[in-house]
């Protein structure tokens, strides 16, 4: 009889085996990668929502910035051929942020900003016009340049966005049939004391250096040289000479998923001052 109930004891309180164990452990596993999974997914999801109104937010002030400003269009004579030339408020560009230092136009394109310039190159990287923080940055001046176009080589930066804001349209430079249109050359930069107009001379995609960043140059012979190595650089022939009488303006933005840049270099063709 005692052994009987032992017996039933046994059945009725049968001891986990090492199967059992393992197979409990699985299920723990499966349970956690599946938390782990819903918790990645609303990271990135927020993530996402996040970027879509931040990227959102840069394009209504884009709208608000171009909708408030005065830009001023005048017919011109450069080089035997028609252009515009434009003139834009700086001082109320200014008022809306100090940094400001002009207003850049590229023709056949979207861009058209005001350029601002910090004491670093990072700063409006991750910044917009009114400082708030933005994945999209600003378009903004080498901080070594001069503001008032006093270097042989200008520098403005801006990132390549996916929603056709900042220097993404840079990229129609890249098809020949861009610059069908002889107006398409022109890049317009207006200042506080005066307008510039520049004229496309180079295109191309680089690796990362920073040879193409050059700002000032020790003699005529270096500048000579660099200038011939931007053109040749050029993945199209635009026959437009340049020496080193010429000062330029360089536009750089990212490519090919942020391991290469886009590079457009233009050559100074005329200057008013206001």
């Amino acid at each position: 009889m005692y052994l009987n109930n032992q017996k039933n004891r046994r059945r009725n309180n049968v001891i986990p085996s090492s199967k059992d164990n393992k197979k409990s452990k699985v299920n723990y596993l499966i349970v956690f990668i599946r938390i782990i999974s819903i918790i990645v997914i609303l990271i990135c999801t927020g993530v996402l929502i996040y970027r879509f109104f931040n990227l959102n937010s840069s394009k209504k002030l884009i709208d608000e910035i171009n909708s408030d400003i005065t830009i001023d269009h005048k017919n011109i004579t450069v080089e035997q051929s028609t252009a515009e030339i434009i003139d834009t408020d700086i001082l109320s560009l200014k008022s809306k942020n100090s940094d400001t230092v002009a207003f850049l136009k590229v023709s056949g394109t979207n861009i058209s900003y005001p350029v601002v310039k910090a004491s670093d190159n990072d700063f409006y990287l991750r910044h917009s016009f009114d400082k708030s923080y933005s994945q999209s940055g600003w378009i903004f001046m080498d901080y070594r340049n001069d503001s008032n176009l006093k270097d042989k080589n200008t520098i403005i930066y801006g990132h390549n966005m996916l929603n056709d804001t900042m220097f993404s349209e840079l990229n129609k430079m890249l098809n020949k049939s861009f610059f069908d249109s002889e107006e398409n050359k022109y890049i317009n930069l207006s200042l506080e004391n005066k307008s510039t107009l520049w004229k496309i001379f180079s295109v191309y995609i680089s690796e990362p250096d920073t040879y193409y960043m050059t700002t000032n140059f020790s003699n005529s012979n270096t500048y000579s040289e660099f200038l011939n190595n931007l053109k040749n650089k050029s993945i199209f022939d635009l026959n437009e000479a340049v020496t080193n009488e010429n000062k330029i303006l360089t536009l750089s933005t990212c490519t090919n998923l942020n391991t290469k840049r886009l590079v457009v270099h233009a050559k100074l063709v005329y200057e008013e001052n206001k």
